[in-house]
């Protein structure tokens, strides 16, 4: 979002800023390629895998697919669009970049709101699988009440409902207007100070990072604990052991997510709370920090099929099927039964 040579003139009589300066500048201009292209590719192929399992929608794919769908909406409205103009501004010195977002303030709004829903969308999802984990863990010769197919279609469908109905209000606060001499499209600075504004921020950061976070973390610690303790085991033997690998996948990723994306919002939530006061190369440099943390929270909606990869072990051959264009539904019949264990019908 910022011209690299002007930052490095602004920060001249501070060599160690300067460098910090000019690291996230290349950071926010070159990394995100890797995870656009990660991310494009890795989840079109985690919704095809999963769509080819004749029996996925009683795999307890449903909210991992979900996730998918929603991680890729997060990089084609966001990682995509900012990076044609900010990035490619940066690495050829303004010389050639592309002005999708800042287009005019209609595609903003748009770009935006689709953005916003998939990334509270992509957080809940997670909380959601992860209470569904809890309870299988906790309660296993009850869980099938909570993970039944139906139960969870009516799950997803509501949180999308929910997700698209109170994101409406960045429909009003997100705006495109010069910042420094550059167009940008943020939270409207014009309207700093009102309730709106307020709101605006404070639901974003809760909404997509503190509260997920938080509800993550406890329910992890639980599912942790239960697992040493050996409780599950001596619940039900059976149960636990159809339960481990889509419980470990889960710890996977909200840990990831987790780890990925605390520093962002604090970063971003500072930012917008207190932009007012801060002096023209403060705001720049707060700017550059929050795209650095913000291009390693993209790792979060662009790595996930690695641990699909890593731990369904129906997902390589499905992969290795598509790419020779032949028909591959699930694992190959001579796959020991531990292997079997972690793509088996997950209904308890």
């Amino acid at each position: 979002m910022v011209n690299g040579t002007k930052v490095m003139e602004l920060a001249a009589n501070l060599p160690w800023l300067a460098i910090f300066d000019e690291v996230t500048i290349y950071t926010k201009s070159y990394i995100p390629i890797v995870f656009i292209v990660m991310g494009i590719v890795g989840n079109v192929v985690t919704l095809i895998v999963f769509i080819r399992q004749k029996s996925w929608h009683k795999q307890g794919l449903h909210y991992l697919f979900c996730l998918a769908l929603t991680d890729l909406g997060c990089i084609v409205f966001q990682a995509v669009p900012v990076w044609l103009e900010d990035g490619l501004r940066d690495m050829t010195g303004a010389r050639f970049y592309l002005s999708i977002i800042t287009s005019s303030s209609v595609v903003c709004k748009i770009l935006r709101y689709l953005w916003t829903v998939s990334t509270f969308m992509s957080s809940w999802i997670i909380v959601a699988f992860t209470v569904e984990r809890t309870i299988a863990v906790l309660k296993p010769l009850h869980a099938y009440k909570f993970s039944s197919v139906k139960r969870r279609k009516t799950v997803l469908a509501a949180m999308f409902v929910v997700c698209a109905s109170i994101v409406v209000v960045y429909v009003f606060t997100f705006n495109t207007y010069y910042n420094d001499d550059q167009m940008v499209c943020l939270l409207d600075n014009r309207l700093q100070g009102t309730i709106l504004y307020t709101i605006s921020v404070i639901m974003y950061a809760f909404g997509v990072y503190i509260i997920p976070c938080f509800a993550l973390t406890v329910l992890n610690l639980t599912i942790i604990s239960v697992v040493r303790s050996g409780m599950a085991a001596s619940i039900n033997e059976s149960a636990a052991t159809k339960h481990r690998s889509l419980t470990i996948n889960l710890l996977l990723i909200s840990s990831l997510f987790t780890v990925l994306m605390v520093p962002s919002a604090i970063g971003w939530a500072a930012f917008f709370l207190l932009r007012k006061g801060l002096t023209p190369l403060d705001n720049r440099r707060f700017v550059n920090l929050n795209q650095f943390l913000t291009v390693i929270s993209q790792a979060n909606y662009s790595t996930n099929f690695i641990i699909y990869a890593r731990r369904f072990d129906f997902f390589v051959p499905t992969v290795r099927a598509i790419v020779r264009c032949r028909r591959c539904y699930g694992v190959p019949k001579n796959t020991g039964p531990a292997k079997e264990d972690s793509s088996r019908d997950v209904k308890n």
